[in-house]
């Protein structure tokens, strides 16, 4: 395991006016020209609501890219997921795999899946990553986002695991 969030992360509401924001809740540096070609990148993560208006909901986002914020590459997108209690999860898992030696372009390709905020055994949905060029000869940042549905700041949610593992 290349790390392994202890205790939970930040957690993101919403702003309270204005524009809603994605916060970010979990990150991981990945350093420059660790990744070589073959190398397999895999990601989890759960997202607990904490507390949420009703009506509103939140949507977890995972990022892959060089700048460490909300604008890299989206790898993961789950959908908006409306929470009607506490203390719900939205779980999800990327894996992806480095197509080159370490270089200002290279193609990273990627499945997982996600199950949305709810009970437990709700539907499996799957995910994927099309051939996406990285400069992996620089760090790379993996960043666990939430997207809140609404600016109240009495949204709250954050990570409660986000694991990596780099083989």
């Amino acid at each position: 395991i290349a790390y392994e969030l202890v205790g939970a992360g930040t957690v993101v509401t919403g702003t309270g006016s204005g524009s809603v924001v994605e916060g970010i809740t979990a990150q991981y540096v990945i350093p420059a020209n660790l990744l070589q070609a073959g190398t397999t990148i895999r990601v989890r993560y759960m997202v607990t609501a904490t507390q949420l208006n009703t009506g509103d909901s939140i949507a977890p986002k995972l990022h892959l890219g060089s700048t460490g914020t909300t604008s890299d590459t989206a790898i993961l997108t789950q959908a908006a997921g409306t929470v009607t209690t506490a203390n719900l999860n939205a779980i999800g898992e990327m894996v992806l795999v480095v197509q080159a030696a370490p270089g200002g372009s290279v193609a990273i390709v990627g499945n997982g899946w996600y199950v949305n905020y709810g009970a437990t055994g709700g539907s499996v949905l799957s995910n994927y990553l099309n051939s996406t060029t990285f400069a992996t000869n620089a760090p790379l940042y993996l960043t666990l986002g939430i997207v809140p549905s609404s600016t109240s700041a009495s949204n709250k949610s954050n990570a409660q695991t986000f694991e990596v593992t780099i083989s």
